[in-house]
């Protein structure tokens, strides 16, 4: 199995935390979700496409931490999803119920 490098994210962004989410068995399409204030003033659109520029397997979700913060909030789907399912890969374990 081919490893996803993802060292040209924490070069290019100052990464606070990333979590893998969705089916983390498919080597095919990677569901991030990145947490950078780096990504301040940057569009959603354009924040993905920085990052699948590195790597067209990864499909990320790209948010400040004040979003991040925001979706935390919310009971999304997407927030559900990262508490049931989500594995933290990089940052501070944090446990949101």
């Amino acid at each position: 199995m081919k490893k996803i490098n993802i060292d040209t994210i924490f070069k290019e962004f100052d990464v606070e935390c990333i979590y893998l989410y969705g089916n983390v068995n498919c080597i095919n399409d990677i569901d991030l979700l990145i947490v950078s204030n780096s990504f301040k003033g940057i569009s959603i659109s354009k924040r993905k496409d920085l990052i699948k520029k590195n790597n067209n397997k990864i499909d990320p979700i790209c948010l400040t931490i004040k979003d991040f913060e925001k979706l935390k909030m919310s009971e999304s789907t997407l927030w559900l999803e990262l508490i049931k399912n989500g594995i933290l890969i990089y940052g501070l374990e944090k446990r949101y119920n």
